[in-house]
């Protein structure tokens, strides 16, 4: 399983910075490239207005969803992924992310590879407020639903002694 990841990822940083493939009609990318814009935008919006629990929706259903963090197997699955967001969901009353410098690249008529720095915020039942940011990578599929999620990978900026680097968010700067 952590080789199939390693490979997933591998392939999706190479695609980043290579073209859609021949033979995709550009409107065709364009609209891959729309349609997985409006998926990280509703990612967006949902995790401020509805906390932690909307990341559900946006992943596919079938059985092939993964995430990994910081060269970690986070969640194997869906219901691993589940079980963790629906026990984390109570611990946060608010929370944002937001992407900077979306890039998406389509890699056939159903799939993309999206990646981009990001800066998320958590604030929990005590008030307390974690920045987290650094850089995601996401593999997306269009289903019968719309677009979603098939694998993530998560890696964080590590902490430094006097606060973020560059303006950037430590991975558990508190405030």
């Amino acid at each position: 399983m952590r080789r199939t990841a390693v490979l997933v990822l591998a392939a999706s940083l190479a695609a980043c910075a290579a073209p859609a493939p021949a033979g995709l009609d550009p409107a065709r990318a364009q609209a891959i490239e729309a349609g997985v814009r409006s998926l990280t935008d509703a990612i967006a919006r949902d995790l401020s207005q509805e906390g932690p629990d909307a990341w559900l929706r946006h992943f596919v259903d079938d059985g092939t969803f993964f995430m990994a963090n910081d060269g970690q197997l986070a969640f194997p699955d869906l219901a691993a992924a589940t079980s963790a967001v629906n026990a984390f969901d109570p611990t946060i009353t608010r929370m944002g992310i937001a992407w900077e410098d979306l890039r998406i690249v389509p890699l056939s008529d159903s799939v993309a590879a999206v990646a981009t720095p990001y800066s998320e915020v958590l604030i929990d039942t005590a008030g307390e407020e974690v920045r987290l940011g650094g850089y995601v990578t996401m593999l997306a599929v269009e289903t019968a639903e719309g677009w979603r999620l098939q694998h993530l990978h998560w890696s964080s900026v590590p902490p430094s002694p006097g606060g973020g680097e560059g303006g950037r968010p430590n991975e558990t700067e508190r405030r």
